[in-house]
C-alpha cells in the first residue's frame, strides 16, 4: 500500500516516550499481571496503544502526577486500590475518567 503521506495512527511513542495519542490507559490493580488482564489489554490494544499497568499506588500516582496537564488519562482501578488513589488525583487535569 502506498504511503499517503499522513501520520501513522500506530506510531503513538515519540522517541523521548511522549504520548501522541488523544489519550493514555493507566490501569491500576494488584493482579496486575493476571491471565484476565492480559487477556483484556490484548482486546484493548488494537485502539489503545499506550497502556500503563501499575501493582504499586505510589508508583502509579507519581506516573499521573509527573503526566504534563495537556496529557489526558482514563484509568482503570479496582477496589482497595481504587480507595487509595482516587481521592489524591480525581482532580488533576490529566486525569479525564477514572
Amino acid at each position: 500500500m502506498a504511503n499517503s503521506g499522513s501520520p501513522d495512527r500506530s506510531l503513538v511513542v515519540a522517541a523521548n516516550n511522549q504520548n501522541v495519542e488523544i489519550f493514555s490507559l493507566v490501569w491500576l490493580d494488584q493482579h496486575v499481571e493476571s491471565q484476565y488482564i492480559r487477556k483484556t489489554e490484548s482486546k484493548l490494544r488494537p485502539n489503545i496503544n499506550l497502556i500503563k499497568k501499575f501493582a504499586d499506588v505510589k508508583k502509579c500516582q507519581q506516573y499521573v502526577e509527573d503526566l504534563s496537564s495537556s496529557d489526558r488519562v482514563v484509568m482503570i482501578v479496582s477496589g482497595v486500590l481504587g480507595q487509595q488513589i482516587v481521592p489524591s488525583i480525581h482532580k488533576l487535569e490529566q486525569v479525564i475518567s477514572i
